[in-house]
């Protein structure tokens, strides 16, 4: 059981100059364009995949349209400033996304400390200021979580020279920093790494964890990141059994040792989504985000729009005592290496099980 699943990379950044991280929105009343609270995981995969081109590395292939991704990214959370606790997402009052510290319990309205940034923009042809415009924008000096899984499957038996690329982006990283938002190559948004350290996940940690679920007799799941999920080709507002079941099955076929081997039907069914009852959700409307693919079209990108669950939603199960133990497996590497719906890769779908 010390087959290797997955390695984990934890650690920390700070921001060192302001952020501006777009959301895509603007606040009328505010009149300015809206930023995001955090670096999402889509931003820092598309850093890193700038990156890995930049170096000539193998690895940026996996960012191709048709190709598998090997890295997931997680979104990257604060710390909260007083203990350096990290500040999860809940649903407050069923209507907006708030943040507490695991440590102190402090509830926060915002997850990092923003302002309103006023910026000017010159014409060379005149010689002088053509507009002003106002952005939001982090200011202060804030600690974020990094942390992303490498699925070391795809990578030590079929292309292990992903290891080596992988691990040389992170060196260059905790050299050099890494910049994102918006202005990234005007000196904005500079981040430092710091405490950077390697952990490999083998199948007797997902075994350990497996047992640790198995004895509960009913799961509570929180979405640590926005999920996209849906069913037969449309979106859908919760985590319901089917798809928690088909979710758990995508995170065995990518990570588990024993897929396709012992076969998937002696590990976990689709039928097994009948020994799973939803008893209680907490959660608030869907929103849109938009991502930008990679796609060898006639402009070379494209953009989609997709619908999202918001982080911070809560979602209860009751689990039958009929339930295979494939399936605690399962949940096991979900919750530790994958997550749930699409976009694993841009930090969705990010759960954690209570």
């Amino acid at each position: 059981m010390t087959e290797k699943i997955a390695t984990i990379v934890n650690g920390n950044f700070t921001n060192i100059t302001e952020t501006v991280l777009g959301a895509g929105f603007r606040n009328e009343r505010l009149k300015v364009e809206v930023s995001h609270d955090y670096p999402l995981g889509q931003m820092l995969r598309g850093a890193f995949g700038y990156l890995f081109m930049d170096m000539n590395l193998k690895i940026a292939d996996t960012y191709e349209a048709d190709n598998h991704s090997v890295i997931y990214f997680r979104d990257a959370i604060p710390h909260h400033f007083k203990d350096d606790g990290i500040i999860v997402p809940f649903i407050a009052d069923k209507r907006f996304i708030n943040y507490k510290c695991e440590k102190c319990g402090e509830v926060l309205k915002y997850a990092s400390y923003k302002t309103v940034i006023n910026k000017t923009r010159i014409n060379r042809n005149i010689g002088g200021v053509s507009q002003m415009f106002r952005e939001e924008g982090i200011v202060r000096k804030n600690k974020f979580r990094f942390k992303n899984v490498l699925n070391l499957k795809e990578t030590l038996n079929k292309n292990p020279e992903y290891l080596v690329d992988y691990m040389s982006a992170i060196e260059y990283v905790k050299e050099f920093g890494i910049n994102l938002g918006r202005g990234h190559l005007k000196g904005m948004g500079k981040m430092v790494f710091d405490d950077i350290k390697y952990h490999t996940i083998t199948l007797k940690d997902i075994k350990k964890r497996s047992e640790e679920l198995a004895n509960k007799k009913v799961l509570t799941l929180r979405l640590m990141s926005d999920t996209i999920v849906n069913h037969n080709g449309t979106s859908v507002g919760k985590v319901d059994e089917k798809i928690l079941i088909g979710s758990v099955k995508t995170a065995m076929k990518f990570f588990h040792p024993e897929w396709g081997i012992t076969g998937e039907n002696k590990l976990i069914r689709n039928e097994d989504s009948g020994f799973i009852n939803l008893v209680n959700y907490d959660t608030i409307l869907n929103r849109k985000m938009s991502f930008m693919d990679c796609k060898i079209t006639k402009r070379q990108r494209r953009i989609s729009t997709e619908d999202i669950i918001p982080r911070g939603s809560m979602f209860k199960y009751e689990i039958s005592e009929n339930m295979p133990d494939g399936f605690y497996e399962g949940l096991a590497i979900l919750e530790m290496c994958y997550g749930i719906g699409k976009r694993i890769e841009f930090g969705k779908g990010e759960i954690l099980i209570e």
